[in-house]
C-alpha cells in the first residue's frame, strides 16, 4: 500500500486528502481517493463549490487512470 496525504486551510475550513494505491485483487492497481471537510465555513464552500470540485476531481481521477493505463503500469 502506498498513500499521501495532503492538508489545506484557509479560515474556519481545513481540508484533508488521501491517495491510496494498493494492488487489487486481479494483480492491477486499485486507487483510492478520499477527501474529509472540517469546520464551520464547510457547507457554505460546499454550496460555493462544490459541484465544480467534484467534477474537478472525477476528471483528475479519469486522466490519472488513462496516463496509468496507457503505460502498461499496474
Amino acid at each position: 500500500l502506498t498513500a499521501m496525504r495532503a492538508d489545506g486551510t484557509v479560515p474556519s475550513c481545513r481540508c484533508r486528502e488521501r491517495f491510496d494505491l494498493a494492488p487489487a485483487e486481479d494483480g492491477g492497481c486499485r486507487f483510492v481517493q478520499n477527501e474529509e471537510f472540517h469546520g464551520v465555513l464547510v457547507p457554505l464552500m460546499l454550496a460555493m463549490v462544490g459541484k465544480s470540485t467534484e467534477r474537478g476531481v472525477h476528471a483528475m481521477n479519469q486522466a490519472f487512470k488513462a496516463r496509468i493505463e496507457g503505460t502498461g503500469w499496474t
